[in-house]
């Protein structure tokens, strides 16, 4: 899911399972690391949510862990329509860091205020091989450097937010008390699009929720993000 720019989503990373079908027999998909012919049952399977059987094991693809290769970038700017369009450039090219975030200023204050208080956020975060890191990177930077109204902030700020990114039981009890406290509880919707209609989308979907939805006035924090992106959006 994070990294999937990089790695895949599960589906692309699952190479074999084994399933029960309503009547208890066992199939299993093998152990190979591509289909010769017809459809990849796969996904039928992955993605039936137990309409069509239960999966009771699986094979996924590991990759090496070499986290002290890291390698993280993070900008400030002030539109999100700039930040699709340098996303665009990157995957176009044919970059893959594992991370490649957006957010709005809105969606940002969950996690920026303390230096990018108001504005957007791009994240980036290379790694795998150095080699391949280091030349991710430089490609990022090189890319990001055509837009001069983006402004970069010190690697640790992104670094200190991606430790964080994933929280523990204190932390999500924590959430818990705060929901039952304040009231209040966030709805996450995922939205689809090709690069040359997403931040028309994105407008689009913020606009009609603030002007016709009865009781906007009532929410606590709209805004958006994109954390995933692919070759054609």
């Amino acid at each position: 899911g994070q990294f999937s720019t990089l790695y895949g989503a599960i589906e692309d990373m699952v190479v074999g399972l084994e399933a029960v079908l309503a009547d208890g027999t066992v199939t299993r998909i093998k152990n190979v690391p591509r289909r010769a012919a017809g459809p990849d049952i796969r996904h039928i399977i992955i993605g039936n949510e137990g309409a069509l059987c239960y999966i009771t094991e699986v094979t996924v693809k590991i990759f090496k862990f070499t986290p002290e290769n890291n390698l993280f970038y993070g900008y400030i700017l002030e539109d999100m329509k700039t930040g699709f369009n340098i996303l665009r450039e990157i995957m176009v090219e044919g970059y893959r860091p594992s991370i490649a975030r957006l957010y709005d200023a809105e969606d940002g204050t969950q996690h920026f205020t303390h230096f990018a208080d108001g504005k957007c956020v791009l994240i980036f975060m290379a790694e795998g091989n150095p080699r391949i890191a280091k030349v991710t990177g430089e490609g990022i930077a090189e890319i990001v450097a055509r837009y001069p109204q983006c402004q970069r902030v010190d690697s640790k700020l992104i670094e200190t937010w991606f430790n964080n990114l994933n929280w523990g039981p204190d932390k999500v009890a924590a959430e818990r008390v705060q929901i039952l406290k304040t009231g209040n509880m966030g709805f996450t919707t995922e939205v689809s699009g090709c690069w040359s209609c997403i931040h028309e989308i994105y407008e689009s979907v913020i606009n009609r929720i603030r002007t016709e939805f009865p009781h906007a006035d009532d929410i606590t924090m709209l805004g958006g993000h994109s954390s995933h992106s692919y070759q054609n959006g």
